[in-house]
Formats: structure tokens, sequence, C-alpha cells
């Protein structure tokens, strides 16, 4: 930032002094493995600027970030393009795991593991997972992950006449558990994921982890989420949670807490793969992987290849979850109306 400043004392033709000084006004960060997982990184994206900037005050006709978690105009954000890339490129190698004979559900993880391959058959560089251990080191689905979770009754406390407001909070709550960092390698087969409880328990869970918290709190309220997988510009390897609403589809970021809609041109999202809840997998076949060319209906079987068939007749195996300590026998799923006001 370049400042002119002007002294009184001195003659006219050297009252003018430049300084060229660094302040810190705002940023974007990406990961050093967003980029090993592409070939470069390209476009334009919103500078995150906090609420308060010590030594700067906001203008009158600017509306400065809250933390209310409504999240600011795109009208009053700033955007930065970016060009990134390695070269010469790095290459790392793909493991494919094996079936682990230990798990209680071969039958299943056989059917996971065959139709894992054949969608990568079919699409080689989009994400699928399926199969993940968990924290006791057996091989389980995805699946068993979701289950509907209360959040803290402090946040469900706050805007008690404010549904939209409460899961913007929601949503804010679960961006402020540090993330682990990505290890940098792709082979999802390998994966590690905790319960929700031990991932607040502990202040830390990857972006699948966060994700999946953030889908089983918005279950409490009643709402139908799914998580996403996909790659974003910046974040390469992502985890999001799909939410449909009335008309249309959000995209909710559970590691900025930030709420997309389908069509916002600015959502970092680059490529919708995967879906998952309670009940099943979907793998998107469709052409164009692109959030806003993506059709989200997976009854749809032209466009998602689903892992369980609709009349399957296997044992539905119990959610690892576990029920939260703080929860009340009087209580149940909170019913919440749909999402009126616009997203972020």
């Amino acid at each position: 930032m370049i400042i002119e400043k002007h002294e009184d004392h001195c003659f006219k033709s050297c009252s003018g002094h430049s300084y060229i000084r660094k302040n810190w006004l705002g940023s974007i960060v990406f990961p050093f493995s967003a980029l090993l997982q592409q070939s470069e990184i390209s476009g334009t994206f919103q500078v995150n600027i906090p609420p308060v900037l010590l030594g700067y005050t906001w203008s009158e006709t600017y509306v400065s970030p809250k933390e209310d978690y409504n999240g600011q105009n795109l009208k009053e954000s700033t955007f930065l393009n970016i060009f990134a890339t390695i070269e010469p490129q790095i290459s790392y190698a793909i493991c494919n795991p094996e079936l682990d004979k230990f798990s209680g559900q071969i039958d299943v993880l056989e059917r996971a593991q065959i139709f894992k391959k054949n969608c990568k058959a079919l699409f080689p560089k989009r994400r699928i997972t399926t199969t993940v251990f968990n924290d006791e080191g057996i091989q389980i689905l995805v699946t068993r992950y979701i289950k509907a979770l209360n959040p803290p009754q402090q946040l469900l406390d706050i805007f008690l006449h404010d549904s939209n407001a409460t899961l913007d909070l929601v949503a804010r709550f679960v961006s402020l558990i540090p993330i682990m960092p990505d290890a940098l390698d792709e082979n999802d087969g390998f994966d590690i994921w905790m319960t929700s409880e031990r991932c607040i328990s502990l202040a830390i869970g990857n972006k699948e982890e966060h994700a999946i918290l953030l889908c089983n709190f918005f279950l409490y309220f009643g709402k139908k989420a799914l998580v996403l997988l996909g790659t974003s510009m910046l974040e390469g390897h992502v985890a999001y949670v799909l939410t449909p609403e009335t008309d249309e589809y959000l995209l909710w970021n559970p590691l900025t807490g930030q709420c997309h809609k389908q069509f916002d041109p600015f959502c970092p999202l680059q490529s919708v793969d995967c879906l998952f809840d309670g009940e099943n997998v979907w793998f998107n076949i469709q052409q164009n992987n692109s959030p806003r060319a993506v059709y989200f209906d997976y009854s749809k079987e032209s466009f998602w290849k689903q892992l369980l068939p609709k009349n399957y007749q296997g044992t539905k195996a119990q959610s690892i979850q576990k029920q939260d300590r703080n929860t009340s026998s009087e209580w149940g799923p909170k019913r919440m109306a749909p999402r009126s006001e616009n997203a972020s």
C-alpha cells in the first residue's frame, strides 16, 4: 500500500512524500495438497476479511463483516485473481486397499469395494469413498457415521425464533474446530474417521469429519442433509454438506461456515463427485460434474449410481455415533422451516 503524506513546514516542491508499507487487510488460504491434486489453481476468489481490523474503520457506505453468522453481501466483498502452479509437476502413488477380513459385514464391504472399482472405471478422476476405518481400526461403511445429533444447548438458546440464524450459528461453531492437515496422498480407502463426539472432545478433525458433524447437527433440526465429496479450486479434496430447500440446493462449507447457493458463481466448489447419508452412497455419473450443472435428484439412476439397491435385504448396520450425553429423553428432532433468506 502506498500512502502519500504532506508536510506543512516543507516547501511545496518537497512536500510530497511516498511511504510504502505492508498492511494486512485479509487473506486467501489454500493448502499445498490442493496444488498436488490438480495441475493449477486459477480463478477469482473472495478475500476473507476479519470483523475487526486494528487501525481501520469502515466507511458509512460499506457494511463491515459481522460476527452474526449471516455472511456478507457479495457486492460488498473483495476479490482477487489468483494463479498458482507447480513446475515440474509432482506425482505420487495411489494404493488400492485390501478388504478388511475382521469386519462384521463382509458381504456389504465386498459390494462396496466392487462398487468403488466400477465407479473408478467410469470416471477415474472423480472421488468415491464407500468405506473407511474407525478409530478402532475396523473397516466400516461411511453411512454409519450419519446420525442426527443435537448441537450444544447454548447455540440453540441464542436465536429461539430465527431458524436460519441458528443454522448459520451451528455452521460457524463447526468451522471453529481446528482442522487436521491433509495427508499428501489419494488413498481414500485408508482414511481413518473419528466419531463426531470424539472430534469435539479432541477439538480437531479432518475435512470429512467436519462435514459429518455439520450434517448430523442439521439432521437434528429435521432437515434433509447429505455429505458431499468433491474438489475445490482452493482446497483440493473437500467435503461439503448439501441441503435441499424448497426450490434450490444449498452447499455448506463446514471449514468456513459459509453457505452457497447451487448457482453461486463465487462458490469455490469445483466438482460434485459423491453423496452419502445414513442410508446409501451415490456416485455422480453425469458428464458435467460442476455444481452449477449437476442434477442433484439422486433418485434418478441415469444421473446417480447408488451403492445399495432400493430393495436391499441386508441387515442395516447401526450408526457408530454415540447419543449425546446432554440429550434428555424428552428431546426429539427439532423441526425448522425451510430456509427463506438469501444464502451468502
